[in-house]
Parts: C-alpha cells; sequence; structure tokens
C-alpha cells in the first residue's frame, strides 16, 4: 500500500512517501539521473523514481549482498553508478544498466561497512565497524586491440 502526502509547513514543502514495511536504513538521492537509491534490512537496495506517473516508484531492486544494506551513494560523475556497503562485510561498485550482479565487489573490511562515499576525483570511500577507512580508485578499463 503507497501512502503519499504534499504539505507544507513554514517555509518548507514537504512530499511524504511511505510504501511496505520495509526499514530504511540509508537514502542518496542522485542530481544526474534524478532517482533515489534505498538500502534495507532485507539485503535490497532499491531505485526509485519520484517522478513515476504510473504508480510503480521502485523501478529497480539490486540483489547481492548477504547482510543489511548500510550504506548506499551515488556517483557525483556518472548517472549509473552507486556503490552500497553491507553488514556482510563488502563493498559493491552497481552499474544500474547491468543489475543482475554488481561491477566489483570489494573485500577489504574485516566487519560491518557502515558507511560509504565518493570523492570527486572519482575514489570509492568507506568506513566500517573495523575502526577502518578505505579508499579504492576505480578505473574505467579502455578497450582497443592493442595495435
Amino acid at each position: 500500500c503507497i501512502f503519499s502526502m504534499l504539505f507544507e509547513i513554514g517555509c518548507f514543502l514537504f512530499y511524504s512517501l511511505q510504501t511496505g514495511n520495509k526499514v530504511f536504513n540509508c537514502i542518496s538521492y542522485s542530481t544526474l539521473c534524478k532517482r533515489l537509491a534505498s538500502g534495507s534490512t532485507d539485503r535490497h537496495i532499491r531505485l526509485w523514481d519520484p517522478r513515476s506517473k504510473d504508480g510503480s516508484l521502485v523501478s529497480l531492486s539490486l540483489t547481492s549482498h548477504n547482510g543489511w544494506v548500510t550504506a548506499v551513494q551515488w556517483s557525483p560523475m556518472n548517472e549509473y553508478q552507486l556503490i552500497s556497503g553491507s553488514f556482510d562485510k563488502l563493498v559493491k561498485l552497481w552499474d544500474t544498466r547491468s543489475c543482475k550482479a554488481p561491477l566489483y565487489d570489494m573485500d577489504a573490511h574485516e566487519d560491518r561497512v557502515l558507511c560509504v562515499d565518493w570523492t570527486e576525483m572519482g575514489l570509492l570511500l568507506s568506513g566500517g565497524a573495523d575502526n577502518k577507512l578505505f579508499m579504492f580508485r576505480y578505473q574505467t578499463p579502455t578497450t582497443g586491440d592493442g595495435a
């Protein structure tokens, strides 16, 4: 059951959306693709399109984590990429055009991943319950014939 409400309080305009019984651990909004990503206790990352007119706000579900998804963050430079972190100790890089599996699994943490982010230079950041901060560099593979 989906319930939506638009209301104004003072100088703020609020749009409230509630759906089902899934716990939201984290959310991220992309200014590039105008979609929301959410992480939940059911191990799913859901991509939401608030512009949807047909009533189906969840446009895609990404499933690969084996623990609660505690962090999601859209890329500031690529509208199709996001990263996620989970209680399964993994950071995953996703491309929403090919969502059957993540592009990469980064297995560096010794305990739960609690936060993820991107830098302006494209570095991927993660922090966890192991008291460690990791930086990952992602480089788009180049194609060519080598000749």
